[in-house]
């Protein structure tokens, strides 16, 4: 629109050039600018502001009048304009006349004939057809339920879902506050007009600096920021789900809630959601005053790798694959069976170093071995456990000492270990898991746990499931000689060592008809058929043979035989097979 009547026009050189006209200066509704050689003006249009509560003027500096907008991390609103978080589609904003509401979603049910189901970037859920309160809705309608003007309802893509209104917080007085009939929020019924505030607030009859606070009260708080009121209100439901008696809110509460509701189980009080366990394998909780139970189901017929065997823990109600610790044996002349399954023999007579975690030194387990006034053969006579600060020493006939005392069995050293009998043996269960068994004479057995696997050295080898390279000496190397091998892994000195043999084996009973005889006697239990079910799991002539070479030179007044036949039975348990069997009785006796 022109302002210059014709034969007024003022002409201009600079196509698109601001022009100020001296008679509009400091008028700022009234823009001019350079076309076609001739100033062409413009007035802006302002918005109608009849809905706006609260109106910013400047007097000259602005043309138009503008409803109070709100600030926010750093971006402008304009009144009316409403957001949601961009991380939680429940958390909601709302700019009105220089106040920004913010609140969470409440979420209001929808009967739903086929269910709900939470669309990507919703916060409510939603279900399939628009039709609500027996009334077909629009693509796109939005309306409120019939029974609640704050429950607002949209239809969309042909699904619809309801939340209850978060009224927003006013800038106006109290006074001034009506609300509508038939609508749910109230509104300001006044106009104000003010000037521009910089950072200070107006809210009702005051002005607040920025930081300080607006408004409190038990559902909203609100505080100056940016010019703008910054408030959070808490939305109460429409509807709790409990009975109206269990219902409860405090002075301090805004909404009102559901009282807990307590179970009473055989004189016990569980509070509403607790879990508790009736037995290792019933678990019960307790839901509004109601107990409910589940039974856990075990898997049948489950069936482990080897070397892991079906066990159930302390706690649980399912046994579960757990792989088995690493077991090392000595028996007889000796014999020696690493944890990884190789068995050899070494006539060392000296102390040697049968296992350590060489990792992180949680123990050390040490033997001594003599001669027993044989020729040829040693035995086992003492075994060293070092166990953190505390040395156990497992003796002949069963003499135990802890810390160079002599003690009487059982006996414990608070959670570190204890030690007790069984029937044949001496143990020593500890708190790392490792156990060692000694029956007295010249059988050991170490069990270890698989956290060591790797971890270990001495004469049981290294724990890593390989026997191909049990045989590594102290310094790290392969050799195919046992005796180079175990002697590698002497301790103490010359000083435990008996010097009466220094020699490999000669001696064979062999050359002698009787000992022949008797050796063959004693051992045949373990190609016995009462044996039978442990001759295809485990190699028995690795045993018999071993238990052959520990009758050559073995006392009138003793069974030498007993050791390997029970070295071949435990290691036949552990592979899992049922044993109906009694060992011979002279092995018992002489236990």
């Amino acid at each position: 629109l022109s302002f210059f009547p014709p034969g007024s026009k003022l002409v201009c050189e600079l196509e698109g050039e601001e022009v100020t006209p001296s008679i509009l200066k400091g008028n700022p509704c009234i823009s001019c600018f350079c076309r076609n050689k001739e100033v062409v003006c413009r007035r802006e249009v302002c918005e109608d502001l009849v809905d706006c509560a609260l109106v910013i003027t400047t007097l000259g500096v602005d043309c138009c009048e503008k409803c109070k907008g709100c600030r926010y991390n750093g971006d402008v609103y304009n009144s009316g304009d409403t957001w949601a978080a961009h991380d939680d589609p429940c958390r909601t904003f709302q700019c009105r006349e220089g106040v920004i509401t913010a609140s969470v979603m409440q979420c209001e049910p929808v009967d739903c004939p086929f269910g709900t189901q939470v669309l990507p970037g919703q916060c409510c859920p939603s279900c399939a057809g628009c039709s609500v309160d027996g009334r077909q809705r629009a693509e796109g309608e939005k309306f409120y339920r019939d029974s609640d003007p704050c429950t607002a309802c949209v239809c969309e893509n042909g699904r619809v879902t309801c939340s209850k209104q978060t009224c927003p917080v006013l800038s106006c007085p109290e006074y001034q506050v009506e609300t509508p009939e038939g609508q749910c929020c109230p509104k300001c019924v006044a106009q104000r007009k003010v000037f521009d505030l910089g950072d200070r607030c107006l809210f009702r009859n005051n002005i607040f600096d920025a930081g300080q606070t607006v408004f409190k009260d038990k559902c909203t708080k609100c505080v100056c920021l940016e010019s703008t009121v910054m408030c959070h209100r808490e939305t109460c439901p429409s509807a709790l789900n409990c009975p109206s008696g269990n219902i409860v809110q405090g002075d301090d509460d805004c909404c009102p809630r559901c009282e807990p509701l307590v179970c009473d189980v055989n004189g016990t009080n569980y509070q509403d959601g607790d879990v508790w366990h009736q037995s290792v394998c019933e678990s019960c909780s307790c839901n509004s005053g109601i107990v409910q139970c589940r039974v856990e189901e075990c898997r049948m017929n489950l069936q482990c790798e080897s070397n892991f065997e079906l066990k159930t823990l302390d706690g649980d109600c399912c046994p579960q694959c757990i792989e088995k610790n690493g077991v090392c044996t000595v028996f007889g002349d000796p014999h020696y069976r690493s944890f990884d399954g190789r068995l050899f023999n070494f006539q060392g007579r000296c102390k040697y170093l049968l296992a350590a975690d060489c990792s992180t030194n949680d123990f050390r387990v040490r033997v001594r071995n003599d001669g027993r006034n044989t020729k040829s053969f040693s035995w086992t006579k003492t075994v060293f456990l070092t166990l953190g600060k505390h040395s156990i020493t497992l003796l002949q006939d069963y003499v135990v000492r802890v810390d160079r005392e002599t003690i009487t069995v059982p006996y414990s050293v608070d959670s570190v270990f204890r030690i007790y009998r069984d029937s044949y043996n001496v143990i020593v269960d500890t708190n790392i898991g490792i156990i060692l068994s000694w029956d007295g004479d010249s059988f050991v057995e170490l069990s270890v746990p698989p956290q060591y696997k790797s971890k270990m050295c001495g004469l049981c080898g290294n724990y890593n499931g390989d026997r191909h390279d049990d045989l590594r000496t102290l310094k790290g190397e392969f050799t195919n000689e046992v005796r180079t091998f175990g002697e590698s892994w002497r301790v103490g000195g010359n000083k435990f060592c008996d010097q009466s043999v220094t020699k490999a084996l000669k001696y064979s009973c062999w050359d002698d008809s009787v000992a022949r005889r008797r050796a063959q006697r004693s051992c045949r239990n373990i190609k016995s058929m009462k044996l039978q079910a442990c001759h295809g799991v485990v190699d028995l002539w690795v045993y018999y043979r071993s238990c052959l070479t520990d009758m050559c030179e073995c006392p009138e007044d003793k069974l030498c035989s007993c050791e390997a036949e029970s070295a071949y039975i435990r290691e036949c348990r552990r592979q899992g097979v049922e044993l109906n069997y009694t060992q011979n009785a002279l092995c018992t006796d002489m236990s």
